[in-house]
């Protein structure tokens, strides 16, 4: 073999090795970049989880929320019925007290009339009651009153004021 040969052999032999290690250099480079790639997107995909997670419980919050608000909106409406019966009751209830406080005052008037209708009646009592005649301060005769006969009826009657005829 020749040297010039052998030169060229070696040549292209050191170029054909520095290409497969520039390759090989460049394959581990992209395998690295590669796996720093796949490591990201590891990371990525589990905070996607993460965050699916996260909206799953979130959707249920807020259809929990949702109820919620309904109920509150029942309650709303229930407060405000409450409020209304609570108002009537306390128009109802203040007119009760007016109208007791009007009986009673009825009640008083009433007691103190027939106060006044037993006392005006005692009164009527003691007029209707004939004064006993005053006795004379002289002797007279004794007056000896003669019945009546059978040929003159006398009826004696007595009158309202307390006289006799």
């Amino acid at each position: 073999m020749s040297v010039e040969f052998s030169n060229t052999y070696q040549e292209i032999l050191l170029d054909n090795l520095m290409s497969i290690i520039k390759q090989n250099f460049i394959f581990q480079t992209q395998l690295k970049i590669a796996e720093g790639f796949g490591n990201k997107t590891t990371d990525l995909q589990s905070q996607y989880d993460a965050i699916a997670s996260q909206l799953n419980s979130l959707r249920e919050e807020n259809n929990s929320l949702r109820e919620q608000v309904g109920q509150v909106d029942g309650y709303k409406l229930r407060a405000e019925a409450n409020n209304s019966a609570h108002e009537e009751k306390n128009r109802i209830q203040s007119a009760l007290n007016t109208e007791l406080q009007k009986s009673a005052l009825l009640k008083t008037n009433l007691e103190q009339k027939e106060v006044e209708i037993l006392e005006l009646k005692q009164k009527i009592k003691l007029l209707e009651t004939p004064e006993p005649a005053p006795t004379p301060k002289f002797k007279s005769k004794p007056v000896i009153e003669k019945e009546p006969t059978s040929n003159t009826p006398l009826i004696l009657s007595k009158g309202k004021d307390g006289s006799m005829f």
